[in-house]
């Protein structure tokens, strides 16, 4: 009995039972591999039902990648890294086109190259594209302001807000602007004295940090210090965090706005949120408790959210830190990018350099060395290095448009769908050799007045019609004060560190190098 028991055992334990288990792994691999090759045969079908979208529409378009479609390093729905909007935009003029369908993973894109169609979507049929498609959410109190607003909100806020960037306005807030290039200069002659290399990309930004800082929320920044949670540091980290918690939240909020809205995904970082929104509630709590009174933003936005108090559309204290939020987001690089090309350009054209310097000591003597209006105005031939530098990097690459109802495209039977996204690349307009000749050369006598009425359907660094970058006077006087406060101290230099030709961050959103941008100077 013992051994019949003993062999019944073996059987079962090592015969019977394994085969069982062998059966088991192989009808669920089998299952698996069944339903997995399903899953992979419905989303390729997926895909390339979605990849038929313009080709049913008739549209001419560009053939798709599976499973990234036309961008194949970047997932999420913006118009970059700008030079892939850029590649595009060559691709398309290449093969004789106006416009043409691309694929942004499956989001269909259109990308504009024509510039009497641009301008007519920018401007003569605006109404039909009011929207930029950005994230907006009320979860996410920051990411309402006047950047990613839509529709008639957009137009009530933008309308409030003009007036915040009036002539007047900008030239009360001038002597804030000389007051904040102070640090940068003093910097930059330390540097000079100890024949140092100087990082002008992080002194045009601890500027440009500290300039936003004093002009529209009232306070020292302290951007020149050594801390972390600087103004600066904190609107660099909204552009440049690269977790992948974080690009994932980037691209889901852009490509499902209203699924990521019912599950309160929100766009800004929570640290960055609380920073600015703590910035503000402290400004204006203090304000309040010592009646004290600036000549800034800030008190304009207060005096507004004063006048509203009892109408039907209050501006609430978040909605003050989110406007506060997109003039730092909006106005940080730009200006300091603006700067750093410039000062990069005139290092590389010396000759030109001296020439802006002697304008500079010129017409500062001429005004009795104060900073006024019309001592900026003077200086043409700055303006005009400033304005190509801006041609050769525009402070928007690339825009974005959503349509907002359906668009027949002007000399055609096509018709642009409501809810379709449109990109265009100022960038690839601004090097086209067709309209700028030898795009690639810094050469700043494009813009004497004459000439430059010629190139003004081809050349547009901050957008065009209505929804034209509103700080455009602000950011455009800054920069100039800073290069003015740089340049009449210094004559600048590239450090044998900086490499040549530049290399920009293709996976920017914004135009910037690779590596900071090391200078001399004397």
């Amino acid at each position: 009995l013992s051994l019949h028991s003993d062999c019944d055992l073996f059987f079962i334990n090592f015969i019977i039972v394994p085969g069982i288990m062998e059966l088991l792994i192989f009808d669920y691999l089998t299952k698996t591999l069944v339903y997995s090759s399903i899953l992979a045969t419905f989303i390729y079908l997926y895909f390339s039902w979605c990849y038929g979208h313009w080709k049913r529409r008739n549209f001419p378009f560009l053939k798709p990648n599976f499973p990234k479609g036309n961008n194949p390093t970047y997932l999420a729905r913006f118009p970059g890294p700008h030079l892939e909007c850029r590649d595009h935009y060559l691709e398309i003029r290449k093969r004789g086109l106006k416009f043409a369908g691309i694929f942004s993973v499956i989001h269909p894109v259109l990308v504009v190259v024509d510039p009497v169609i641009i301008k007519d979507i920018l401007v003569k049929d605006f109404e039909h594209f009011v929207d930029r498609g950005f994230y907006s959410s009320e979860n996410d109190p920051l990411s309402v302001s006047l950047l990613s607003m839509g529709g008639d909100k957009w137009k009530n806020s933008r309308g409030k807000l003009t007036n915040f960037f009036t002539i007047g306005k900008v030239k009360m807030l001038i002597p804030l602007m000389v007051g904040s290039a102070k640090p940068m200069v003093r910097s930059i002659g330390e540097c000079a004295l100890n024949n140092t290399d100087i990082n002008i990309t992080l002194l045009t930004k601890r500027y440009a940090a500290e300039t936003v800082g004093t002009c529209f929320l009232g306070i020292d920044c302290n951007n020149f210090g050594d801390a972390e949670d600087t103004f600066a540091n904190m609107v660099g980290k909204f552009f440049r965090d690269q977790n992948f918690t974080h690009l994932l939240r980037v691209s889901c909020t852009n490509r499902f706005p209203a699924l990521s809205r019912k599950v309160g995904l929100k766009l800004i970082l929570s640290e960055v949120s609380e920073f600015f929104k703590s910035a503000v509630r402290d400004t204006l709590k203090y304000r309040e408790e010592h009646n004290y009174f600036r000549p800034d933003v800030l008190q304009l936005l207060i005096n507004l959210k004063k006048e509203m108090e009892n109408t039907s559309d209050p501006i609430t204290e978040e909605q003050v830190a989110a406007h506060i939020f997109s003039f730092f987001v909006a106005g940080i690089d730009t200006i300091a990018d603006l700067m750093t090309f410039t000062l990069y350009e005139l290092c590389r054209n010396p000759d030109i350099q001296e020439r802006v310097r002697e304008e500079i000591m010129d017409i500062m003597k001429k005004h009795k060395n104060e900073f006024t209006p019309e001592c900026l105005n003077d200086m043409k031939y700055l303006r005009q290095v400033i304005s190509e530098t801006l041609r050769i990097y525009p402070g928007l690459p690339s825009l974005e448009r959503e349509c907002v109802k359906d668009y027949k495209i002007n000399g055609t039977n096509l018709t642009i769908e409501k809810g379709t996204t449109v990109w265009i690349s100022i960038m690839g307009i601004h090097r086209d050799p067709e309209y700028h000749t030898d795009p690639e050369k810094f050469d700043p006598d494009r813009f004497i007045e004459d000439s430059a009425k010629s190139y003004s359907q081809f050349y547009f660094p901050f957008g065009l019609g209505p929804r034209m970058c509103i700080g455009v006077r602000f950011g455009l006087t800054v920069a100039q004060i800073g290069l003015i406060k740089i340049l009449r101290e210094h004559r600048m230099s590239l450090s044998d560190e900086t490499c040549t030709p530049l290399k920009l961050n293709k996976q920017s959103f914004l135009l910037e190098t690779l590596e900071p941008l090391l200078m001399r100077a004397e």
